[in-house]
């Protein structure tokens, strides 16, 4: 285990859509399709667990209004313009030249920039969409494109530098131009900001898979955790076993775990006294005493880990029923799963079930809360009665379906497993 002192560090993701962009002097056919921007609102979805509701239910997800993307970008038509310049040679043109052969090669780095962009190559995309910026300064596509891939590399860098993260956001809310977008990401922006002065001078242990981080005047948390650290770790061993997955030997950074006094914790995530602990690419959890909310934290840490290796292994884009079901599922194995569904399913009774499509998204713009309860409650019994009736190894099948087929794809998965039998009709059987 390493211990070491740094300043403070947290997390977030995100995603565009395709649009159509006329060349900037409006030649003739001089079209290409330009990433714009599109919601960020609700689409990773931030796994929250909640304290004990009106039923006891001791447990819960919700997901945050202002998580990060993981769909995919549209596929663009793009034909590229004939004096596009190749990829690899530098910018031939600067402003001084002709309208026509800017625009061309302006409308080429914007080309080139999409295409890298959708390649994953974010620093290549940076630099060919600030050389389209450069020819043609108005045109508010290349702007906008600018902004899309500063703002990838801000998040895809987030774990590991924070700092210089928070700096690249920074620049592409100041190059950015769509008003919606920006009405998005500042609120982002101003968590980052929020989270970085917070954990200043925090202090960091760490395991193979974990960097926990916590006020360093805190002797409990000092003393005691090694402990946490432990757990965790196994956690991660139990969770890889059913999945087939390890986040951090696939490549992802580890997994930041921070803690936090309550009226920090209130200030950094935006959330009230009903979260116990959220998950947003980091796991946050606020706490007064280790000794007495020991078994809390083991349940809090074991639902945010899970909502983890949810988003690593469905590439974000697992359905809010599994997302949310296998997460309270999860979080207390044996007769404390028990008395959860059967929490869930007396929640349930008496009501209409909702559809399977209805519980696909974010349920961050529902306003009725009694809903919003049944629709935690029936995620829950779905996952277990799947777990039950199936066996366990479908629910985590279902998790990796969706990396490729998006919210959609656990069905498609399931009407493979069980021809004409779609998995929409199963969830209408679940006991209540």
């Amino acid at each position: 285990m390493a211990t070491s002192k740094p300043h403070g560090q947290p997390a977030r993701p995100g995603a565009p859509r395709a649009s159509r962009a006329k060349g900037a002097s409006g030649t003739p056919g001089a079209t290409v399709a330009a990433v714009a921007l599109v919601g960020l609102v609700g689409a990773l979805g931030v796994g929250a667990w909640l304290f004990a509701g009106p039923t006891g239910t001791p447990g819960g997800a919700s997901e945050g209004a202002d998580a990060l993307a993981g769909v995919a970008p549209a596929q663009p038509t793009r034909p590229v313009p004939s004096a596009a310049p190749d990829p690899a040679s530098p910018t031939p043109v600067d402003a001084a030249s002709s309208a026509p052969k800017r625009d061309a090669y302006a409308l080429g780095f914007n080309e080139q920039g999409v295409d890298l962009l959708e390649r994953g190559d974010l620093e290549g995309a940076i630099e060919r969409f600030e050389g389209a910026l450069d020819l043609w300064p108005e045109v508010d596509v290349y702007a906008n494109n600018l902004a899309e891939a500063l703002f990838r590399s801000a998040k895809a860098r987030w774990d590991a530098e924070p700092a210089e993260a928070l700096a690249r956001l920074e620049r592409a809310l100041l190059v950015l131009r769509d008003e919606g977008r920006r009405a998005e990401l500042t609120p982002l922006r101003d968590r980052w900001r929020r989270s970085l002065a917070a954990e200043d001078g925090y202090w960091t242990t760490s395991s193979p898979y974990f960097a926990v981080s916590f006020d360093g005047t805190r002797r409990e948390l000092m003393n005691n955790a090694h402990e946490v650290l432990t757990d965790l770790d196994t956690y991660y061993g139990e969770y890889g076993d059913l999945f087939g997955h390890r986040p951090v030997e696939e490549g992802r950074a580890k997994i930041r775990v921070v803690f936090y006094e309550r009226a920090t914790f209130d200030e950094v995530t935006g959330l009230g006294d009903w979260a116990g602990g959220v998950f947003d690419g980091t796991i946050r959890v606020p706490i007064g005493s280790l000794a007495t909310e020991r078994e809390r934290l083991r349940s809090v840490l074991r639902h945010e880990l899970m909502h983890a290796f949810i988003q690593h292994v469905s590439g974000g884009n697992a359905p809010a029923w599994l997302n949310e079901g296998l997460a309270q599922w999860i979080e207390r194995p044996g007769e404390g799963r028990t008395l959860d569904v059967a929490l869930a399913r007396a929640k349930l009774r008496g009501h209409e079930l909702f559809r399977l499509d209805e519980l696909h998204g974010s349920l961050a713009a529902w306003t009725d809360k009694a809903a919003i309860g049944r629709a935690y409650a029936q995620a829950l019994v779905l996952v277990d009665h799947l777990a039950f009736s199936k066996g366990e190894g479908l629910v985590f099948e279902l998790v990796a379906a969706a990396k490729a087929g998006g919210v959609s794809g656990p069905e498609a998965h399931f009407l493979t497993r069980f021809p004409g039998f779609p998995l929409a009709e199963f969830a209408e059987t679940v006991p209540r």
